[in-house]
């Protein structure tokens, strides 16, 4: 460089030292980023359990406006899944899914909705598809939401178990 009142100008460039700062900067800030973003995407998956078990809820209680009673054990468990056009696993799956009104949402479900009459009320969870059920395909599966088990009481409240913690909605 030229010398300017007799002493060398410093260069405009940069040094690795800063450069180096500069990369662990925007990769911790990166690091934030995933870690936000990845637990915004677990708490929608969620939410969409917790809508589609206030659903369930919802037939389920205008069966029982309608008849006095829960619908029947005689019927079998109800089991719901989203992605399968014979959605329910019981053997008069038929007979409970028309006697509820229910038609199984379009798309891949993330969890499997159980629900049996308990006498007075009913029990209904939610459960994740995770790589702990072999028999679910890759494709079908997230295990982002191991740990994690949703649930509905008599009184429509939802409560969801994993987090660390039993929170309600």
């Amino acid at each position: 460089s030229m010398p300017v009142n007799g002493r060398h100008k410093k260069s405009a460039g940069v040094t690795l030292i800063e450069l180096m700062i500069v990369l662990i900067i925007i990769g911790v800030l990166a690091t934030f980023a995933i870690i936000r973003f990845s637990n915004a995407t677990k708490k929608a998956k969620v939410r969409e359990a917790a809508l589609m078990l206030g659903y369930l809820w919802d037939i389920q209680y205008q069966y029982y406006v309608e008849h006095g009673s829960f619908i029947s054990q005689e019927y079998g468990i109800i089991f719901f899944e989203a992605d399968l056009g014979f959605a329910w696993y019981d053997q008069t799956s038929e007979t409970a899914r028309k006697k509820l009104n229910y038609s199984p949402p379009s798309g891949t479900s993330r969890f499997w909705y159980l629900s049996w009459n308990g006498g007075a009320g009913m029990v209904t969870f939610a459960y994740p598809k995770t790589s702990d059920y072999p028999w679910i395909s890759e494709d079908e599966t997230d295990n982002s939401l191991k740990g994690i088990t949703l649930s509905v009481d008599n009184d429509r409240r939802i409560y969801i178990y994993g987090f660390g913690r039993a929170e309600r909605l």
